[in-house]
């Protein structure tokens, strides 16, 4: 399923038909690239530690206000990524580094209180 850290061009993995969201500050994620991210709100890391450990995906959507530390979903933007979590890293300051894979684009139909 995958090469180099990559997946293969024409196998995309599974996508299960809710995912949870994962909003980032001040970017953007886009299909097919791969990136690092920086995770430091607890909230968000407890979501990376779930994911971890059943599908590895999440749907990365980017924040409209920076400064809102835990956005409520009017404060997210409706269209993002579904992505893959390729690494991920725990460092002492209790940061965790990502390193996501982009899959394909998507939109939030509902949101699942979890």
């Amino acid at each position: 399923m995958m090469m180099d850290g990559s997946f293969e061009k024409n196998h995309v993995p599974r996508i299960p038909s809710s995912l949870p969201i994962l909003p980032i500050k001040g970017g953007v994620i886009f299909p097919h690239l791969a990136t690092g991210l920086a995770i430091t709100n607890p909230t968000l890391i407890r979501l990376i530690d779930d994911s971890l450990a059943t599908s590895k995906m999440v749907f990365i959507v980017t924040q409209k206000d920076v400064d809102v530390e835990d956005p409520d979903p009017d404060e997210i933007y409706k269209v993002g990524v579904i992505s893959y979590i390729l690494r991920m890293r725990r460092l002492q300051d209790d940061t965790l580094r990502l390193f996501v894979q982009g899959i394909k684009r998507g939109k939030i139909e509902d949101f699942i209180p979890g």
